[in-house]
């Protein structure tokens, strides 16, 4: 049962904290600290947090995921004078992807290293 209370708590820590400009990773290893609680797998419990936040906010921003996808499929088959809107659907999903790119490149080479030195308070 404490386990439950613990994740129930982590869990409203990185929901209100996951649109912050800050880390909400951060937040949970210092939560975790200031309590001295621990799970046996602490970055299995955290990425299953952020699983759960990813999910909550593609289901919450199903519509827009949806019509930037219909305009870029629209705006590449040239339907591109008939819905003007398609082509800033289309630019909006092209800026989500160029504005994802830097951090995977990041994760990629200094995965290892990242996960080494900063999941500690």
């Amino acid at each position: 049962m404490e386990d439950i209370l613990r994740a129930i708590v982590l869990g409203i820590v990185q929901g209100l904290t996951e649109f912050l400009p800050i880390s909400s990773s951060g937040h949970l290893i210092l939560v975790r600290e200031l309590f001295g609680w621990e799970f046996t797998d602490d970055l299995t419990f955290d990425v299953s947090l952020h699983v759960g936040t990813t999910v909550a906010v593609v289901g919450y921003f199903s519509r827009d995921w949806i019509a930037m996808t219909r305009g870029s499929l629209r705006w590449l088959a040239g339907d591109r004078e008939r819905h003007a809107g398609h082509a800033a659907d289309a630019r909006l999903l092209f800026l989500v992807i160029i504005g994802s790119v830097p951090i995977a490149i990041l994760g990629f080479l200094a995965g290892d290293w990242l996960e080494e030195k900063i999941r500690s308070p």
